[in-house]
Parts: C-alpha cells; structure tokens; sequence
C-alpha cells in the first residue's frame, strides 16, 4: 500500500512539473529538490531526488556537434589518457565529461548527461573536431597558467579574463621600476568576489607564498592587500589552490592540506601526507564533502570548513575521474563505465565505491595511562634507534582527530585531542581520549607474570620492573614486550625488553608520578596490551556520526540565498542535536560561525543550550553599512564526524538595495529642466549638483538604445532570469498590504485621499521634523518615480511624475484644464444613473480604459510642487509650475520606505481614473 501511494505521488509530481513555473525560456535556473515523507504508525520515511526543468536549461537546447554511436566511442579508449568533467553550477545533474587523448588521435569528444552520471548508457556523445563552439555558460573570471620555462617570463606565465573573454591581463601586477621584488612563478591565481581581491599561490626558489592584491575594475594593484604567508618547509610540493563552491573556505594543496578562512590572509594547517601528493580535489556544494585524491591512489574526506579529515579506501584505476552530483552522491567515471557510492547510509557518507574503510592506526605500540575513570592518555611509542625520515609513521597526527581507538580484545575510547612533545623520552607524542567502553586486560594465562607482586626502581633512563615470588610460578616472557603496566594513581610503564625472567626494563608515560622503591602487589597492577610485536592489537576508525543538524525554518536547502535590503536584517536559526551515545556533551558552543565578508554586513550570534543538550544558535546579519555585495556565511559543527551527512551549513546573504527602488539624492535648490535632461548643473564652485548612486553591470540588449521599443525583447526575454537578457525584464512593484484590486494596490499606511466636489484635494503622510529630500526609484530614472519632500515644520508633499501631486491639507487644490473636466463632466454624466463616477464606491480601475486619456496630465496645482514627467531620458516640467527650493537640512537620515503601485511606463497617471473606493477611503 505504501509502495502504491508513493508511486501515485511522483506520477503526481511529475505530471503537475510543467505547471511549476511558466516561464519557457532558455536560462540557466536552479535544480529543484525534492523531498517526501511518509507516515506509516510510529514510523517516518523519506525520500530525497532532484527536479530538473528540461526545457528551460540551456545546454540541451544546443545542438553541440555531431552524434556519436556506442562502436565509435570505444574506439577511442585506447587513446584515452584522462578524463575531465564539467557540471552546470545551477544544475550539477547537468554535466560533461570530455576525452583526454594521446598524440596518436586527434579530436574534441564530449558526452552530455543530464541525470548525474547515474547510468553510461544514457550518456550522449558528441563530436565537436569539426566546429568550434561558441556558446558561452554564465561565468566569472577564467585563469590560464602556462609552465614557465626558460623562454617564458614570469609576467607571460599566467592571465586571467572575464567574460565575454576579449580581454587578457597578466596575473602579476605591473612592478615599477626601482621596487625590490623577489622572482616568483605563479602555481594558481584565484578571484576572490567576496573580498573583490586576487590571490596568488607563488613559488621561488626559496620558499611557498600566498599574495593578496586588491582587484578594481578586473585590475589588480602592485601594492598587496595584506603581508605575504609564507609556508613552512615542510610544504616543498604545492600543487594547487581552491575555493569551496558557495563559500570563502580557501584550501592550498600538495603534499600538505592547509585551510584558509579569511580570504588567504592566514592558513591553518589541516592534513600533511609527508611522501605522498593531494593530485586532485572534488567538491559537493549540496553536502559540503572534499574528496582528496593522492597520487598514490588514496582517498581522503573532509567537510568544508571542518579542521579534520579521514581516509576513507582508495582508487586503482588508472584513468578516472570523481563527480558529485546535486543530491551529493559522488561517482567514480571511468572511459567505459560509470561506479556511484549507491544511498547514503544513515544520512551518512557516500564512499563505498573506495572499497572498505582502511584503519588509519600506525604501526608502534601505544601505552595507556588513566587521568580518571573516564578519561585516559595514550602515548605513542618510538623507539630510539627509529630513522629520522620515519618517526612521522610513530605518531598521532590530525588525521587521528575525532577517531576512536578500538582494542583488539574489548574497549573503545573517543579521541579528543591531539598533543606533540618532545618529553616523556620514546614518546613524541599522544592522544587524550574519552572512554566509551572499558578496555580488557592480560589475564594470567596470558601473562603469567602477574601471579607475583612488582618492585619498581629506576635505572638510568629506564625502570627495572622485578617479580617479587611468593612460592609461586611466575616470569616475564617475550610476548611481554610492548605491554604496559598500569598502576591506578601512578605513570604507566611500558615494557621495552625482558633482562631475565624476573626482571624487565620500561618508561614510564609521567616519569614525575613514578613510584620509587615501592613494592605493588598481585591485583593492584594490571597489564594492558597495546603492542604490535605479535600483531596489531588496536586500531583507530572514524566515529560514526555524534550530530545531528536542524534549521529552524521552511527553507531546507542547505545552501540558500537571502537578500538583505539595506537597513534591514535577516535571521538564521539552526539547533545541532548531539547523538553521543556515551560520550560526554561539553557545554561549550558546538557551532563555530564564520562570516566571509565582515565588512558588510552586521552579524550577531547569540547560542544556548536546552534541557536535552542540544545547542540552538541564532545569528541576525544586519546591512548597516549600506554597502552592496554578497557573502557567505558558515555555520560549521566543529565536533561533528566526517561520516556526517551535515556539518556545515553555507547560506549566502546579498546586501543591496530591493529590485523594486534605487536611491537619489536631489539637490534642495532648484535645477532647471533642461539640465535635468542633460544631467548636468554646476554650483558657482563648478560642481555637479546632480549626481546619483553608482549602477553596476552593462547594458547587454538594451546596449545603444535609447528607449525600451528599442531592445526588441519579446515576452519570453522580458520574464526571463538569465543575465543575457537582464535588460528587458521588467520589473513591478507589490503592494506592502493585503489590499484588493479596488485601491490599486495602494497601500492604507502611505496616504489617504479626499474627494470633494470633484476634485482631487489633498494626501498627507506624517514625516520626522527636518527631514531630507529623497527619491525612490522602480527603475532608476524619473519615470516612475514616488517623490517624497519633507520641509522643516511642514507636513511633505507626496508627487507623482506624470502630472498628478498631492498637497497637505489646507492648500488650494488645482484646477483641471478645461478638456479634463468636460471629459471628467461627461464621464459623471453617463455614469451617475448607475451610481459611478468620482463618487463610486465599487468601481474597478480599468487601466486599458480609453486609451488616449492614459496621455492626459494635469497642472500642477501649487506653486510649492515640482514635478518630472516623460520618458526616463527626457524628464521634463509641467507647464505653469515653479519651485521654491527648501531649506538646508541640517541631516540626513535613512530614507523612507515606499512603495506604490506604478502606472505602465508608457502612460503618465490620470487622477481622474482612480476608484471612488480609493478615494472614499
């Protein structure tokens, strides 16, 4: 019955898919996700897929090249030498994966999929040898970087362009002559948008850097942002850098991981391979998953923004590439066949396709020592004849952050920290970790030593452990070595090598808790065995996942974009459940935020714990800087285990003023028309008078025009949301209340009008003393614009261009021209019987209604009122008005808030047209 209902639901869903949206245009939008959830008693199921809108996404509208069958394809396996994959960044189940081949065969040869690489069958091939392609997807910058050799200088090793490509700059910034500089090859050049800034990963013959320039106008300048990091030594291999998709988490790779998480300012070190390589790195931006592939064939996972990682299989083929599709399932491609991870496991990780989970414990003998019940030590050994080039292989390093210890015999413990040191001698370095279960110990048949009591004493840089008899059989033996004694209250000793069959020689984990001269007897000391003499006896595997992570809103992507308007704010709540299972919860904050951009915008955090342990997070990002721009905003469960389906959560906030309304500034003395058409009116000082706010972008089809006719866009362009045609939609604005079609969307709270003997008289709108002139705009001229002057000590006058103001109350209204009130007369008179006219009160506004009179203005009625009518090039003032130009304002505070509902950009406003039921209000 279940199976039946879910079936008929897709069959639904799929069936209503067309109906979502009614936009048919070619453009580049975000894949839908889909989630069910089914009820069955006590018991919950659900179902995650992806909803993809076929007709509407570009690529598979394109005719790429010639079709290729299946026979054709697999003659070009053996010429393969690697594989490259690209996917559409709105929609990763849209992807391409394209041929690397030797110099025996030539050719550009792709293959489409539009279902995440699921299935090879379905994949599409394509022969483009023959044409070249010139269609280009919506990008941001694209960097060249050539190897440079001795024909090549530093400054032609790398460039760096923006679409559409026509321009090619140098990544190196100019040096002037004179400035002392070090010679440095370029690895990797990344833009960071958020912090409109280049990064530069730099080699020379001495050491590893990172640079950060400021980039203005897709310029860089020579002066850096901040000091050069330099690497330590120890990071000889660079081989590249990376920017997590969607966030600011900055990653240098090689033979060392290192994060960076304020824009290349600073890195921490994250992981270090020592011999080995990172060769590639493969992200999810849906479940914030790195796969790290090394040039030995090992894998390696971690989370964007998670200061650990783990290894999870490895990969024996030697052609293939990994792909993350948008559900964040990865796939392993090979030339012939296709491998996915198959379903998440408890929400879990996908990587079955790297074959069992590998121990990552290391080959040397661990010694316990107990803090409390609950909590121990454990050190690693190294012995003193140990090379240098491999005490790396004795110690715990970052991969063992999180892990848990397990015991061959019985036990588990939870490793929380990580400690190098150079003391206790033969123990470089150890763990502090949480008991989960308690650890076995050697029992007498296994260790017949520990029938007898035990002296300890020290000697030299060891301590002699001897077997006190009491008529009993009892001796060391070989397989001794490498346990370790344990002595509640006092160090733990580990056996290093047997003198004799009633003397041993150990070290003591806290030689300054040693006993001296002291004698223990049987029961009070206990043997664990912690050695890999006879086998390994432990081992360390990732903790399964400890969190679990909830947002507190309709909104459960895990990557969401919110708009911030200026001046206002956004709230983001998310609680992270722990799920422990024996393990302590510290009341410490479990969520670590980290704000991309700082600079713009305000971000509060305020965190709690309730009475089960979870911890509730509420952070509010303010724009009070009213500065336009984007950033990421991280919300990172720093504890949390990579076998988490979710430990981070990346939502991207976007500071800038509505699409509705633009900003200006409007001088407080008067400008003459024609100046206003010109756009310029200079002061006695010679400057500008008119001056707005910067716009950014470039006009694309409206480019060389001067009116909207003249962009030629047609329905599908004006609705559609791809930047290429950004310049015909057109946008309206929506009413700030629940009001119906009768007001005209005009909203009770802005302003009321008045009829009286058939005559538009007054609106009034309550405004702070001293307040400045503003204008907000719907489309960023003065057509369309609502006008709100406030003078010292006087109630504003509300104007709309096009002909129609509104006084305060108490002023003489204005008169129609002698045509607007025979035509309002005859309007009355036809409509009077039937009870309509000015005086209706359910008369609908019919904006198609009499279209000639849409042209009709009338004269302003107050020599106090300004106004700007026409085209958005060609302001201009209503015949017989003046102005007198206000006060200076001493301050200027943020603007005021309104909207309205606009008249269409062909038509000025018709007072007389509007509703009795408007104007009865």
């Amino acid at each position: 019955m279940e199976l039946l209902l879910l079936y008929v639901i897709l069959l639904n869903l799929f069936d209503f898919s067309s109906g979502i949206t009614y936009n048919k245009d070619t453009a580049a939008v975000e894949e839908w996700l889909v989630r069910i959830t089914l009820q069955h008693g006590l018991n919950i199921y659900t179902s995650e897929g992806t909803l993809l809108d076929r007709a509407r996404e570009p690529i598979l509208q394109w005719k790429l090249g010639t079709i290729m069958t299946k026979d054709d394809v697999k003659k070009l396996y053996p010429h393969v030498v690697g594989l490259k994959v690209t996917k559409c960044p709105c929609a990763n189940d849209v992807a391409l994966i394209g041929f690397l081949l030797n110099s025996k065969s030539n050719g550009i040869y792709i293959g489409l999929s539009f279902s995440g690489f699921w299935n090879y069958n379905n994949i599409t091939w394509y022969n483009l040898t023959d044409m070249i392609y010139s269609e280009v997807g919506e990008v941001d910058y694209v960097t060249v970087t050539f190897e440079r050799n001795r024909t090549l200088s530093e400054e032609s090793s790398c460039f760096y362009s923006k679409e559409p490509f026509h321009d090619w700059l140098p990544c190196l910034p100019h040096i002037s002559k004179g400035m002392k500089t070090i010679s440095s090859a370029v690895i990797t050049f990344l833009v960071d948008q958020e912090h409109s800034s280049g990064v530069f990963l730099l080699r020379n013959q001495k050491e590893i850097t990172t640079s950060v320039h400021i980039l203005k106008n897709n310029k860089l300048s020579s002066r850096p942002k901040f000091p050069r990091f330099t690497f330590p030594s120890s990071f000889y291999s660079p081989v590249g850098m990376v920017f997590h998709p969607r966030s600011h988490f900055l990653y240098a790779y090689g033979n060392q991981v290192w994060l960076s998480i304020d824009g290349g300012n600073t890195f921490e070190l994250l992981a270090d391979f020592h011999n080995d390589i990172i060769k590639n790195t493969y992200h999810s931006f849906y479940t914030s998953d790195i796969t790290l592939v090394s040039q030995n064939g090992k894998v390696y996972l971690t989370k964007a923004g998670l200061e650990r990682y783990s290894e999870v299989g490895s990969i024996t083929d030697k052609i293939f590439t990994l792909y993350y599709d948008h559900m964040g399932f990865i796939h392993k491609l090979t030339p012939d066949r296709f491998e996915d991870s198959g379903s998440f496991t408890s929400f879990g990780n996908s990587k079955g396709i790297f074959g069992q989970a590998p121990n990552m414990g290391f080959e040397t003998a661990l010694a316990p020592q107990y803090i409390t019940l609950d909590e121990m030590i454990f050190y690693a050994y190294v012995p003193e004849n140990e090379n240098q080039r491999t005490i790396y292989t004795k110690k715990f390093n970052n991969i063992h952050s999180g892990k848990v210890i397990h015991s061959r015999k019985t036990g588990t413990a939870y490793i929380r920290k990580i400690l190098q040191h150079d003391t206790p001698k033969g123990f470089l370095s150890s763990v502090i970790a949480e008991v989960i279960d308690p650890f076995g110990i050697e029992n007498v048949n296994e260790s017949p030593c520990l029938s007898s009591s035990l002296s300890i004493n020290p000697d030299g840089n060891f301590y002699k452990l001897t077997l006190q008899l009491q008529r009993v059989v009892s001796s060391f033996q070989d397989s001794d070595i490498e346990k370790t004694v344990v002595i509640p209250g006092y160090s733990s000793f580990l056996i290093t090598r047997i003198i004799d069959d009633q003397n041993a020689l150990a070290i003591a984990t806290m030689p300054i808790r040693a006993p001296e001269n002291m004698i223990f007897v049987k029961d009070t000391w206990f043997l664990y065995n912690f050695g890999q003499r006879n086998g390994q006896t432990w081992s360390i595997y990732e903790k399964p996942c400890n969190y679990w992570f909830q947002q507190h809103d309709d909104l459960r992507s895990l990557n969401v974009l919110k708009y911030v308007d200026l001046g206002k704010s956004q709230t983001l709540k998310v609680e992270v459940i722990p799920d422990t299972k024996g393990v302590r919860t510290l009341e410490i904050p479990l969520l670590k935020v980290i704000v991309g951009n700082p600079t713009l915008l305000e971000v509060k955090a305020k965190g709690s714990f309730d009475d089960t342990y979870s911890y509730l997070m509420e952070v509010s990002a303010a724009s009070t800087a009213f500065q336009q721009g984007s950033t990421s905003l991280a919300f990172v469960v720093w504890g949390a285990s990579t076998d988490c389906f979710v430990t981070t959560f990346v939502p991207t906030l976007k500071s800038s003023c509505s699409y509705l309304k633009s900003m200006h500034h409007i001088p407080s003395k008067f400008i003459p028309p024609e100046d206003w058409i010109s756009g310029v009116h200079t002061d006695s000082q010679g400057f500008n008078m008119i001056k707005t706010l910067p716009k950014s972008g470039k006009f694309k089809q409206c480019a060389n025009v001067s009116t909207r006719e003249e962009c030629n866009c047609t329905n599908d362009q004006k609705f559609s949301h791809a930047v290429a045609f950004s310049d015909c939609r057109e946008k309206l604005p929506r009413p700030v209340a629940d009001i119906s079609a009768k007001t005209c969307g005009l909203s009770r709270k802005l302003f009321n009008l008045f009829p009286k003997e058939n005559r538009l008289k007054s609106a009034r709108l309550r405004s702070p003393q001293n307040s400045a002139l503003w204008v907000l705009s719907s489309n960023g001229g003065p057509e369309g614009t609502l006008v709100v002057e406030g003078e010292p000590r006087e109630s504003p006058r509300l104007k709309w261009p096009g002909g129609w103001t509104s006084e305060p109350r108490g002023q003489a209204p204005g008169r129609l021209s002698a045509r607007d009130t025979e035509r309002t007369a005859g309007r009355e008179q036809a409509r009077t019987p039937g009870g309509g006219g000015l005086h209706a009160t359910s008369e609908s506004l019919s904006w198609a209604d009499d279209e000639h009179r849409a042209r009709r203005t009338h004269t302003p009625p107050s020599a106090h009122t300004t106004v700007r009518a026409g085209s958005a090039r060609e302001p201009r003032a209503v015949t017989g008005a003046t102005s007198v130009p206000p006060p200076p304002h001493p301050a200027l505070p943020p603007p005021r808030q309104l909207r309205a509902f606009l008249p269409p950009r062909s038509e000025a406003f018709d007072a007389a047209r509007l509703p009795a039921s408007l104007l009865s209000l």
